[in-house]
């Protein structure tokens, strides 16, 4: 076995653990996103409301995170919520 390599392995999977809990972090946290109206459009998965108004919504107040599953948060956004990938947000 290749010591090298799995030191190298072992470093990424924790970097990725590291990631992953500043992420989870964010729960309560108000979030903004740099994307544009209609890649936010593209992207985001609307529980409920009009998407585009929703999407000028958070691209110029941002949000809450109320919960995140996986690689998704759920954010609140005005009286709507939606769900985008954690990677499109930033904590403001």
């Amino acid at each position: 076995m290749n010591t090298n390599k799995f030191v190298y392995d072992f470093k990424k999977w924790l970097k990725a653990q590291n990631e992953l809990h500043e992420k989870n972090n964010l729960v309560g946290c108000s979030v903004v996103t740099r994307l544009s109206l209609k890649h936010f459009c593209e992207v985001a998965d609307i529980l409920d409301g009009d998407l585009i108004k929703i999407g000028k919504n958070f691209i110029k107040n941002g949000g809450t995170v109320e919960q995140i599953l996986e690689n998704q948060a759920l954010i609140k956004c005005g009286k709507n919520k939606f769900y985008i990938n954690i990677n499109d947000i930033i904590e403001n």
